[in-house]
């Protein structure tokens, strides 16, 4: 009986591990910067053609680090010279009425799934909310646009 049982480990490790060699690895486990402490971390999903709504970021403290990751397969950022995959939109109205301090969210695109920008968030105690732009290309270039918000408090 032992050598039977000692037969039929290899056979299933071998099994497992050609199986494992065959799977593609998804968008989501890619290594990607730790999402704790003053890094937040906004997973960007495309369903239907159109991004999933993304939450509102909250940030309570200074010089955070926010990092938004691609989960969908076959999606990337865009980079000019379409528009940038996250780009804050100008101070308006509508965006913390035309107070956006300079240089506030200083941005760039680390790779095709991931997108970084930090944030000063030099007004801290006054709220203050920040519109922006996630775009997104398909395979075939199509441009997806989301508008969600920074809340810096």
């Amino acid at each position: 009986m032992k050598k039977q049982a000692a037969i039929v480990l290899p056979m299933s490790l071998v099994i497992g591990a050609s199986v494992g060699t065959m799977t593609p690895t998804s968008v989501a486990a890619q290594p990607g910067p730790p999402c704790t402490g003053t890094n937040h971390c906004v997973d960007v999903t495309i369903a239907g053609g159109a991004i999933r709504p993304v939450p509102a970021v909250v940030v309570t403290g200074r010089n955070h680090q926010i990092y938004w990751r691609i989960t969908t397969a076959g999606y990337s950022f865009a980079s000019p010279p379409q528009p940038i995959g996250v780009a804050f939109k100008q101070p308006s109205s509508i965006n913390d009425n035309g107070r956006m301090p300079v240089n506030e969210f200083p941005c760039n695109r680390v790779s095709p799934t991931l997108f970084h920008c930090a944030d000063a968030n030099s007004t801290l105690g006054s709220v203050r909310s920040y519109q922006y732009s996630i775009t997104v290309i398909d395979a075939a270039a199509h441009r997806i646009i989301s508008d969600p918000w920074v809340v810096n408090k």
